[in-house]
């Protein structure tokens, strides 16, 4: 996030949010890929370790 926004006074709080645990993001990957035409024999496990260090909404892109 721009600092600016918080110079301006846009935002009282910041509050951290931290990036989606192995669990959180085999679930996010799973309702993303559902509705893609991602082979149904992916591998799951493959792609959550990955995707390490990845936000939720970086993996909602994939």
């Amino acid at each position: 996030m721009k600092y600016y926004f918080i110079y301006l006074g846009r935002f009282d709080q910041l509050i951290y949010i931290p990036l989606p645990n192995d669990e959180s993001r085999m679930d996010i990957l799973k309702t993303s890929l559902r509705k893609s035409s991602v082979a149904k024999d992916a591998d799951m496990d493959y792609l959550t370790i990955v995707t390490e260090g990845f936000s939720g909404a970086d993996l909602t892109k994939i």
